[in-house]
């Protein structure tokens, strides 16, 4: 009888010569999430509404299921610009995570956000609910609890 190891070898993302990784989406929906928050002595559980987008990533051994969590909020203004008072050129308009998705995969323009209703929120979320099966481009790396993230900053839909 042959001896199994019990050890494994890691599964790592297959190597990319730019840093930037080929994906397919395999989920995009709305889910639940929870969050701990501390009122006193107790601990309260407080569940929310996020959309989830869960990429596929070649691995070394299997595929890497990378998840994405957003919010629900789609802002018109940006939460933060970045070069600020360096020249309109050099300014960039960082916007929430969910917004931030919905432009970089082609959901919405800069234009359309502050007009968007109810309707188009509907036409919204439908359309990121039809992304599953598309493939992406993103670089990838790593949170801070090590796991492995991707920048929703350089995600980009192929067609």
């Amino acid at each position: 009888m042959a001896l199994k190891p019990k050890s494994r070898v890691a599964n790592n993302l297959v190597k990319s010569e730019n840093g930037i990784y080929t994906g397919t989406i395999i989920a995009a929906r709305l889910g639940t999430g929870v969050k701990k928050e501390k009122n006193g002595r107790d601990i309260e559980q407080i569940e929310y509404e996020r959309f989830e987008l869960i990429i596929d990533f070649e691995g070394t051994g299997s595929p890497i299921q990378i998840k994405t969590y957003t919010g629900n909020i789609l802002n018109s203004e940006p939460v933060e610009t970045i070069n600020a008072g360096r020249g309109t050129k050099n300014e960039v308009a960082i916007y929430n995570r969910y917004t931030t998705a919905l432009l970089k995969l082609n959901l919405v323009t800069l234009d359309q956000l502050p007009t968007i209703d109810d309707d188009g929120l509907l036409k919204i979320e439908k359309n990121f609910e039809n992304l599953t099966g598309k493939k992406v481009n993103c670089a990838v790396g790593k949170n801070k609890e090590g796991f492995f993230a991707i920048d929703l900053q350089t995600l980009k839909l192929i067609d």
